[in-house]
This record gives C-alpha cells, structure tokens and sequence, in this order.
C-alpha cells in the first residue's frame, strides 16, 4: 500500500563524496519503495526550484528518468528536500495525474493508506478529487487549522 522516501538537507553544500554517497542511498531506497507499489512513481524536490516528477514507471525504471535524475541533481541547485511516492493504486485510476507527490497551491504531500472518511471531507471541503489522498492535501491548502 504505497510507499515513502525522501531526505532533507542541511543548506550546507555537499561535497563531492557526500554527494555520491546521498545519490546512491536515495536511489537505493526508491528501489526498496517499489515493493511496496508498482502503478506509478513520483519524487518532489522542494525549495528555489519546486517541481514535481510523476510517471507510470515502477521505481527502478524511474530512477533512471530525466526527472528523477534531475530532482536529485537538484539537491547541489538550491532544492535541500526530495519526497518519493511509490503508488499501489487503492482509489482512482492508474494515470499519471493521480500519482503522488501532489502541489495544492503551497502544499506538497504523499499519503501512504487510504481516506476512510472521504464522503464526509468532500462534502465538508466541497470538493471532489479522482484520488482519496489528494483531497488531504486540498483540506491542508484550505485550512489555516490543520487539526480541522
């Protein structure tokens, strides 16, 4: 059911040897994630240069994508966090757009589970999302009370 990896930095630059050494485990990790689901892959990397990569790839064919390389490159440009999804498809169709990580405006986020009150937060919210995770996201962008 999903699965989770991601690192954040120090704003510290990397030297060269920690810099292949943090390649190398965070590679390793999105491999490990792909047993945990296989329809689609993803990775965030947050700070000067927010973006996010999504693709039907399992993780250890993403990790060879352009994306994911150049989130991870990205760690050296200014980005100092890196969030991977690894999608077993619970709710909604296996597309691109309904992979994780999601941007809700300023928030970025992955779930790992599934939104056993779904019905109740879309009517609450008012809104309808073709992923149960994604409307989390949405409730946190629209809140200033994260308890709500």
């Amino acid at each position: 059911m999903c699965g989770i990896y991601g690192l954040a930095t120090s704003p510290t630059p990397y030297t060269k040897r920690q810099f292949k050494l943090v390649k190398k485990v965070i590679r390793e990790i999105a491999i490990d994630s792909e047993t945990r689901g296989e329809h689609s892959s993803g990775i965030a990397q947050v700070g000067n240069k927010t973006k996010i990569h999504k693709s039907l790839l399992k993780s250890s064919k993403f990790v060879d994508s352009k994306g994911y390389i150049g989130a991870v490159k990205s760690l050296n440009d200014g980005n100092n966090i890196l969030l991977g999804h690894t999608r077993f498809a619970t709710e909604g169709a296996i597309v691109k757009n309904n992979a994780h990580p999601f941007r809700v405006g300023d928030t970025i986020g992955a779930h790992n589970g599934c939104v056993y009150n779904i019905d109740e937060m879309q009517t609450k919210l008012d809104k309808q999302c073709p992923v149960d995770s994604q409307l989390i996201f949405k409730a946190i962008h629209t809140n200033d009370d994260i308890g709500e």
